[in-house]
């Protein structure tokens, strides 16, 4: 992807794809989304939810890093690029 491109993806994203607040300080956008996977987790994964829980592992863990990097620093490629696909 050249620059330019890459420049649009990115106003694209931050202005019509992602909450406003979602890289504020507080990150609040990103709260929201971490409150949502957790209904989800806990609703159709509530043994795991509740095993990580006793361990001191809320979904902050790994879903703040997954959502801050939109998957890319953690999932193998082929995964991200469908999540993308999925996002874009």
């Amino acid at each position: 992807v050249d620059e330019e491109k890459a420049f649009w993806l990115l106003c694209s994203l931050l202005e019509d794809i992602l909450p406003p607040d979602y890289y504020t300080h507080d990150l609040s956008g990103c709260n929201v989304d971490l409150r949502v996977l957790k209904q989800m987790l806990l609703k159709r994964h509530a043994k795991l939810m509740k095993r990580c829980e006793e361990a001191g592992l809320g979904v902050e863990f790994f879903g703040l890093e997954w959502f801050i990097a939109i998957f890319s620093k953690t999932f193998p490629v082929e995964t991200m690029l469908r999540v993308w696909d999925c996002i874009f």
